[in-house]
């Protein structure tokens, strides 16, 4: 019977195999039939194009083949404007959570490969937007972007380093109390912006 439920699995396991190398033929059929957006971008005097992808995101790619470097931008709504007085620097700590590991990756080992790459990822937030900025060698496009993909939708970081980056946002923000030019500009978002997301301090 172990033996029966063995062979059952195997056979099961050889079906899924075929119909994902079906799926994966049928997939490249289709694309050869028609060619992604890239292939035939139309681009502005300036260089840029936008291709609105089918989940409705807005891609806008701009290429300039004389530097052998990339520099990509993923945003999204987020930000000053999407907080609360009681959840004021949540974007702020979770732009800098972003790239402090994924389920394949944590922190440390994150860090080395992007380091051995010469890349680098970071997260960002401001008033509007929150995302991840991405730079480095036109060599190693491909697998810098497959870390930041990871960084964006499937980032995972364990509660040690939760906590580590947790007091090192609140002592930047202690740091920040005791610059004039920062005080100096939060005491003018709060007058300017009174009553409005934006009188908040960036970081909390």
């Amino acid at each position: 019977q172990a033996y029966q439920a063995s062979q059952g699995d195997t056979d099961s396991s050889q079906t899924h195999s075929l119909d994902a190398a079906q799926d994966k033929k049928s997939f490249i059929l289709e694309k050869q039939k028609n060619p992604s957006p890239t292939q035939t971008l139309r681009r502005d005097r300036d260089g840029f194009a936008i291709v609105t992808l089918p989940q409705g995101s807005t891609l806008i790619i701009q290429e300039d083949p004389s530097v052998e470097a990339f520099s990509i931008r993923a945003l999204q709504h987020g930000g000053l404007r999407y907080e609360t007085d009681a959840t004021n620097g949540i974007y702020s700590l979770g732009s800098e959570l972003l790239t402090k590991g994924t389920s394949q990756f944590d922190a440390p080992a994150l860090a080395y490969k992007m380091e051995s790459m010469a890349s680098s990822i970071q997260g960002m937030s401001g008033r509007n937007t929150l995302g991840l900025a991405g730079t480095g060698l036109s060599r190693y496009l491909d697998q810098t972007l497959e870390l930041f993909v990871q960084c964006l939708c499937d980032f995972s970081i364990s509660e040690e380093e939760f906590l580590r980056e947790q007091r090192l946002h609140l002592q930047y923000i202690k740091t920040q109390q005791e610059q004039l030019g920062a005080v100096n500009a939060e005491a003018f978002a709060q007058q300017f912006f009174a009553g409005h997301p934006y009188a908040r301090p960036l970081h909390g």
